[in-house]
């Protein structure tokens, strides 16, 4: 193996991860994990915050199944979510500080989650992560594509529409970082404004809030007289709200290619972590408190519709529509962002075949694409256009990922390994940890459950399925390691 020099991890251009297979001598702790990402550090600190911005538009995708199913216990959920996700941020932001060198963000730390690494749990962590977020990039595709057919473009077919509007954001992506962060901001601005003028728009019109639609908060019928069927309820629209409401440490996916990531990445995980539990909790009082009884919600931008008419008349409905189209482009793009760059991290471990960790000239890892459209129409194909089924199935992967990390932190926080320097956490945060640990495997087994053996089945089976492949892709670099190895007889003798 040729050992890979700091400066050569810093360096832009083409590679296919060979020459990265071991990690700097010069990096502290480097040996902590199994390669160091090779991508170059090019952005600022602000533009992870960007891309954290992302996970605010995905409340977009399950907000108005969920409020039908229960009705206004959903203030509760959400903010729960969130608040778990910005708490799991402080974890990451000191393992992303202590570690700035691998690329796909929170998903790299499962490798440690056993006390001498596991590269099973390294390749369960990563790639559920992945797949995670790529049904992502096919169902914020469908919901764009949905309302520009509906809206604007009615004798567009939606799916070819979705497959364009794919197209030129992988197109953005492969320019390289900078480029595809400048597109990222223009869209995180008109993200944040529609969700902004939702929350604050019943301070100006007052009377079109109804408080008694936020308090009391409403138990279900079902669960009325029984704590327990109420727990499940909770922990099974939990489980969904997850997978939106702790995408704040996406702003972690981009720390391979941040200057001066130890010391900045903390602070964009703190910011991202902030936004989004204000906008976990204050857009759905105000769509609540806004958009009338249950069963008027539906999915996407459409949920959305009642409250934006009643904040702002008839031409609300249309203003913050289209925002919010932005707002899930913007969604979708963050997705190829972290799904690229953990194909891209997979390969460099070894858990796929190392033409995955292509770059092109620009220095963006393009080896993703193969299997964001497998796994994309495989998931259309199995459950059609049901998007809150497929956000379950891909929470099965994502919520994996939250039982591993506390795990890996509570390893290596007794480790001296990594960045001189690199933020901290009390003593407590073990507590933290411990907690975090206990409540996610519990969303996942009880509130994973709860969404049907062929949801949870298809979740599981997905998410494990990296297991033999990356097994037989470590098998053969060993065969081949070890024949390289062995010298060869000249054809004299």
């Amino acid at each position: 193996m040729i050992p890979v020099s700091a400066e050569h991890l810093r360096s832009p251009g083409r590679s296919s991860g060979a020459s990265a297979n071991t990690l700097s001598r010069s990096e502290p702790g480097t040996r902590t994990f199994p390669a160091a990402s090779a991508l170059p550090r090019t952005v600022s600190w602000r533009y992870a915050v960007a891309v954290g911005l992302g996970a605010a538009s995905l409340i977009v995708v399950s907000f108005g199944p969920m409020r039908n199913d229960i009705g206004n216990l959903a203030l509760v959920v959400w903010p729960v979510a969130a608040v778990v996700g910005a708490l799991q941020c402080l974890l990451i932001g000191e393992l992303a500080s202590r570690f700035p060198y691998r690329a796909g963000g929170v998903a790299q730390f499962g490798y440690r989650a056993a006390p001498n690494g596991s590269h099973t749990l390294g390749a369960v962590s990563s790639w559920g992560y992945w797949f995670a977020w790529t049904p992502g990039i096919a169902t914020h595709l469908i919901l764009v594509s949905t309302y520009l057919h509906e809206h604007l473009l009615p004798g567009v077919n939606i799916l070819l529409l979705a497959a364009c509007i794919g197209t030129c954001l992988y197109a953005v992506n492969s320019l390289g970082l900078r480029i595809t962060m400048t597109l990222n901001v223009g869209l995180a601005v008109f993200s944040i404004v529609p969700l902004t003028l939702l929350m604050i728009g019943p301070l100006f019109r007052p009377s079109s809030f109804e408080f008694g639609r936020v308090w009391p908060i409403e138990v279900p019928d079902e669960a009325a007289h029984d704590p327990m069927q109420l727990g499940l309820i909770f922990l099974k629209w939990l489980f969904v709200a997850a997978w939106a409401a702790y995408g704040a440490e996406m702003a972690s996916t981009v720390v391979a290619e941040i200057r001066d990531a130890t010391k900045r990445i903390p602070r964009s995980l703190g910011i991202s972590g902030i936004i989004c539990v204000i906008t976990f909790t204050g857009v759905p009082i105000s769509l609540i408190g806004t958009a009338g009884p249950p069963g008027t919600a539906s999915e996407g931008p459409a949920a959305f519709t009642p409250a934006a008419e009643a904040l702002f008349g008839s031409a609300g409905p249309a203003v913050i529509g289209l925002m919010l189209i932005c707002a899930i482009t913007l969604g979708a793009q963050v997705f190829i962002l972290g799904s690229s760059r953990t194909i891209y991290q997979m390969s460099m471990d070894g858990h796929l075949p190392r033409v995955f960790a292509t770059t092109n000239k620009r220095g963006a890892p393009v080896g993703s694409l193969f299997f964001d459209i497998l796994i994309i129409v495989a998931l259309l194909a199995i459950f059609g256009t049901d998007v809150v089924d497929i956000v379950a199935a891909a929470a099965v992967g994502y919520v994996v990922v939250f039982v591993l990390l506390p795990l890996a932190y509570l390893l290596l926080r007794r480790s001296p390994d990594g960045r001189p320097g690199a933020f901290r956490l009390p003593g407590q945060a073990a507590v933290l940890a411990v907690a975090l640990f206990i409540l996610n495997l519990l969303v996942l087994v009880v509130g994973g459950s709860l969404w049907g053996a062929k949801v949870m089945g298809i979740g599981l089976a997905i998410t494990f399925a990296i297991v033999p492949i990356s097994a037989l892709t470590r098998r053969r670099a060993r065969r081949r390691a070890e024949s390289a190895a062995v010298p060869r007889t000249s054809e004299a003798s």
